[in-house]
């Protein structure tokens, strides 16, 4: 099991500068909400995303459970409850806080179209119409993800 107030430690001096966050409860270090900016060059740019991260009991040696807290996205891989499938991510022991970030980051800029779908009408809405769904995810990031 991860030491949970070295992983804030880690986190608090590693962190990028447009993220912050941490456990919800000190009595329950497992349970953390973090906040992040969209990544450049992505849909997402310029949304304030909210992450609960759930740290299992095997963590680091498993990926933790990420639920987005915005009120709405489209996301091939984030689920209409905020629940995030990584698909074809790889995770490694010994990844910190600061990796699943970054993993996040990188699913909101790159979704993976061939895994982890909630529902197959994001992936059909994709691939009727790749322009208008650009659009969609862009306008719903303007209304849901500005706080």
């Amino acid at each position: 099991m991860a030491d949970m107030q070295k992983e804030l430690d880690f986190f608090n001096q590693n962190k990028f500068d447009d993220e912050y966050g941490g456990p919800i409860d000190r009595n329950n270090m497992k349970k953390w909400v973090i906040h992040f900016n969209g990544p450049q060059g992505s849909d997402y740019e310029g949304g304030k995303f909210h992450v609960e991260i759930n740290f299992g009991s095997d963590y680091p040696k498993s990926i933790p459970g990420c639920k987005f807290l915005n009120e709405e996205l489209l996301h091939p891989n984030i689920n209409s409850s905020g629940c995030v499938c990584f698909g074809n991510y790889v995770w490694r022991d010994g990844y910190t806080i600061i990796d699943l970030i970054s993993a996040l980051k990188h699913l909101l800029k790159k979704p993976y179209f061939n895994s982890g779908y909630d529902d197959p009408q994001v992936r059909d809405f994709y691939n009727a119409d790749p322009v208008a769904y650009h659009r969609t995810v862009r306008e719903l990031v303007e209304e849901f993800c500005k706080n």
